[in-house]
Protein backbone atom coordinates (compact mmCIF):
# COMPACT_ATOMS: atom_id res chain seq x y z
CA UNK A 1 0.00 0.00 0.00
CA UNK A 2 1.37 3.30 -1.24
CA UNK A 3 2.40 6.05 1.39
CA UNK A 4 3.16 3.74 4.57
CA UNK A 5 6.55 3.17 5.84
CA UNK A 6 7.19 -0.38 6.91
CA UNK A 7 10.58 -0.76 9.28
CA UNK A 8 11.97 -3.35 7.12
CA UNK A 9 11.78 -2.10 4.35
CA UNK A 10 13.60 1.32 5.72
CA UNK A 11 16.93 1.80 5.58
CA UNK A 12 19.30 1.29 8.82
CA UNK A 13 19.46 4.90 9.49
CA UNK A 14 16.06 5.72 9.59
CA UNK A 15 15.62 2.99 12.21
CA UNK A 16 18.69 4.21 14.24
CA UNK A 17 16.97 7.41 13.77
CA UNK A 18 13.51 6.22 15.44
CA UNK A 19 15.00 4.44 17.77
CA UNK A 20 17.36 7.33 19.36
CA UNK A 21 14.20 9.87 19.19
CA UNK A 22 11.80 7.08 21.24
CA UNK A 23 14.99 6.77 23.46
CA UNK A 24 15.26 10.56 23.79
CA UNK A 25 11.70 10.89 24.36
CA UNK A 26 11.75 8.44 26.93
CA UNK A 27 14.93 10.20 28.80
CA UNK A 28 12.33 13.41 28.75
CA UNK A 29 9.80 12.11 30.64
CA UNK A 30 11.93 10.68 33.40
CA UNK A 31 13.41 13.99 34.05
CA UNK A 32 10.30 15.94 33.78
CA UNK A 33 8.97 16.61 37.05
CA UNK A 34 5.40 15.14 37.51
CA UNK A 35 2.41 17.57 37.68
CA UNK A 36 0.87 15.22 40.23
CA UNK A 37 3.75 14.88 42.37
CA UNK A 38 3.15 18.81 43.40
CA UNK A 39 2.75 19.08 46.79
CA UNK A 40 -0.48 20.85 48.82
CA UNK A 41 -0.09 23.80 50.42
CA UNK A 42 -3.49 24.46 52.63
CA UNK A 43 -1.61 25.72 56.29
CA UNK A 44 0.80 28.48 56.98
CA UNK A 45 4.31 27.33 57.47
CA UNK A 46 4.68 24.85 54.43
CA UNK A 47 8.45 24.49 53.42
CA UNK A 48 8.46 23.40 49.65
CA UNK A 49 12.31 21.06 49.34
CA UNK A 50 14.67 22.11 47.00
CA UNK A 51 13.12 21.65 42.96
CA UNK A 52 9.78 20.69 43.91
CA UNK A 53 6.71 22.42 43.23
CA UNK A 54 3.70 22.99 45.27
CA UNK A 55 0.26 24.95 44.48
CA UNK A 56 -2.51 26.56 47.04
CA UNK A 57 -5.86 24.71 47.38
CA UNK A 58 -7.06 27.65 48.78
CA UNK A 59 -7.11 31.40 49.52
CA UNK A 60 -4.59 31.26 52.23
CA UNK A 61 -4.17 34.38 55.21
CA UNK A 62 -0.98 34.11 56.99
CA UNK A 63 -1.31 37.51 58.66
CA UNK A 64 -1.21 37.54 62.52
CA UNK A 65 0.21 34.46 63.07
CA UNK A 66 3.59 34.80 63.46
CA UNK A 67 4.50 31.99 61.00
CA UNK A 68 5.79 32.86 57.37
CA UNK A 69 3.21 32.16 54.84
CA UNK A 70 5.07 29.43 52.79
CA UNK A 71 8.90 28.83 52.33
CA UNK A 72 10.47 28.07 49.01
CA UNK A 73 13.23 25.85 48.75
CA UNK A 74 16.14 26.43 46.04
CA UNK A 75 14.54 26.43 42.61
CA UNK A 76 10.91 25.28 43.80
CA UNK A 77 8.18 27.25 42.62
CA UNK A 78 4.19 27.97 44.11
CA UNK A 79 1.44 27.91 41.80
CA UNK A 80 -0.98 30.36 43.02
CA UNK A 81 -3.73 28.73 41.06
CA UNK A 82 -5.86 31.85 41.47
CA UNK A 83 -6.06 31.91 45.03
CA UNK A 84 -4.50 34.55 47.51
CA UNK A 85 -1.66 34.33 49.42
CA UNK A 86 -1.50 36.69 52.52
CA UNK A 87 1.31 37.13 55.31
CA UNK A 88 2.97 40.12 57.75
CA UNK A 89 4.67 42.16 55.44
CA UNK A 90 7.80 41.44 58.28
Amino acid sequence: MPGRVHLRDSSPHFVGLVLALLAFALLVLMWAPSAGAAMVVDRCGVEVPDGETAYLSGDLDCSGTGVEGVVLGDHSRLLLSGFALVADPD
